[in-house]
């Protein structure tokens, strides 16, 4: 970090969280399960409808992502953190930096769902209720030569007196809390086809915000003491819990209010009837485990919009409105600033902007368009493909995160007590990842990225999720227990495959 902050101290912004400790698509993988009940609730909420749980209670879940395209993380690193970290030539030879492209991004989600229980009370209704803590940060536009000159603290010759020039940058960060309501139904249950859909209601809960921005951005570095910024028109807005470093769980900004809204389409073949939303099926049991089918579709579609919303802040006044240019600015200038505020009072001291910084900012939430496809097979085996947009990006929209775009196709097999999923996705980074995640009973675990990561020696990205649960599935079933609710599912007995010469149970 302090190295770091030498070589570009005006970048300090870019690295907060890694000074915070915020560091460390929602649930990859395990979030094309028909088991996932309420962590189900952000990819889509119409899947608390007809879903398999007549109660289901998380005791704690959550997700984290990091990723990348501009500087890769060799795996010995991980492997071998004592001897790698005392090399001191680590950025040449544990580093791996990308020439894909000109401009670089960066993406960091965590979601932290708190305590949550998803009730299906009747059986075309459902209520879920799920708090959670979100934060992200968003580096948006990221010049390639700036990016490296700032982990080389500048000691980079390759890069000394050359006109960089960047129409834009910025950097987003927000840390929030959602107490989140949801309300399902199956609308339509007829001739085969079921369709579902959700609603979530969120009362938000603003922790801290910051967005660093710089349009018309031209600089030079001379060496390593020494950078021309012939032109830098910039802001720095900041809440009060950015400036002071001390965030909590207070309303900050806010309150106010977010949703979500989704809908299922379901096409159920082979010997549906009318009586309770499911088919009637027999259970058979063969080489030795049961071979469970408790959610009767043959194809499902469906999308969603998420984290429709937004949250207002007071400006830190330690927030700048500054505009630069100078040559031969000298490093040790910004010997003073050591926090994001200092940056911010240095910068408005020193590089004071033609206009002062408003009273209020407003922060989006991270919109994001989803929609999928999901086809099951015969063995519990199934497929399924799903497209994530983040909506609002790109340089028109200021005060505002977004997720990260990707399209993820998730082979799987699963039955009541089991699953196994494979996500293979590829993001609007131009990153391939190829993860694993398991369920086994209440507990769930899995990451969207390992198997690449290990496969190409080096990190750009991580993701992982884990959750626990206590679940009450559906206790019986209509055909084999004339008389229970006609949405239960579990049967009690069972239908074996009869043989020649054998009894049935």
């Amino acid at each position: 970090m302090a190295r770091i902050f030498r070589g570009l101290p005006f970048l300090l912004f870019l690295f907060w969280p890694n000074s915070t400790g915020l560091f460390a698509q929602d649930w990859t993988g395990y979030h094309s399960s028909n088991y996932a009940g309420i962590h189900a609730v952000n990819y889509n909420p119409a899947f608390l409808a007809g879903n398999n749980y007549k109660l289901d209670v998380s005791l704690i879940a959550g997700h984290f992502q990091i990723q990348n395209n501009f500087v890769g993380l060799d795996n010995q690193v991980i492997f071998e953190p004592t001897r790698t970290g005392s090399d001191p030539d680590f950025n040449r030879q544990y580093l791996r930096f990308s020439d894909l492209t000109q401009y670089y991004s960066a993406y960091t989600n965590i979601h932290i769902q708190a305590p949550a229980v998803l009730w299906q009370f009747s059986p075309r209704d459902a209520l879920g209720f799920a708090p959670s803590l979100r934060v992200f940060m968003n580096v948006d536009h990221l010049d390639r030569r700036l990016g490296r000159l700032a982990i080389e603290g500048l000691d980079y010759p390759p890069y000394w007196n050359y006109d960089q020039d960047n129409v834009y940058m910025r950097i987003d960060a927000h840390a929030y809390a959602e107490y989140a309501l949801t309300y399902a139904r199956t609308l339509y249950n007829d001739e085969g086809l079921v369709i579902k859909a959700g609603i979530t209601g969120k009362l938000l809960q603003g922790i801290s915000a910051a967005e660093f921005q710089g349009t018309g951005f031209t600089h030079s570095v001379q060496n390593t003491d020494t950078i021309d910024i012939r032109r830098f028109d910039g802001e720095l807005y900041m809440s009060q819990g950015v400036a002071n470093q001390s965030p909590g769980f207070r309303f900050e900004g806010g309150p106010s209010f977010g949703v979500d809204l989704g809908m299922i389409f379901e096409i159920h073949s082979g010997n549906y009837q009318k009586r309770g939303l499911v088919s009637q099926r027999n259970y058979v049991r063969k080489k030795g485990f049961l071979t469970e089918d408790e959610t009767p579709y043959s194809a499902r579609f469906g999308f969603s919009v998420s984290d429709l919303g937004v949250l207002s802040y007071a400006t830190d006044p330690r927030s700048a409105i500054f505009y630069i240019s100078r040559d031969s600015i000298p490093i040790d200038e910004f010997n003073t600033v050591g926090s994001v505020a200092d940056l911010g009072t240095f910068l408005e001291t020193n590089y004071p902007g033609i206009n002062s910084n408003d009273s209020s900012f407003s922060m989006l939430l991270p919109t994001t368009l989803r929609c999928f496809g999901d086809l099951k097979f015969i063995y519990n085996l199934g497929l399924h493909a799903g497209l994530q947009v983040g909506l609002f990006g790109g340089r028109a929209s200021r005060f505002k995160n977004s997720q990260l775009t990707q399209f993820v196709l998730t082979p799987r097999w699963e039955i009541k007590w089991f699953g196994a999923y494979m996500p293979f996705g590829i993001d609007e980074l131009g990153l391939f990842n190829w993860g694993i995640s398991l369920r086994a009973g209440p507990v769930v675990v899995g990451t969207g990225d390992l198997l690449s990561n290990l496969a190409k020696g080096y990190v750009m990205g991580s993701s992982f999720h884990f959750g626990l649960r206590w679940v009450f599935p559906l206790i019986n079933a209509p055909l084999r227990n004339p008389g229970c609710n006609p949405y239960d599912r579990t049967y009690r007995s069972f239908t074996f495959i009869k043989k020649k010469g054998s009894k049935r149970k």
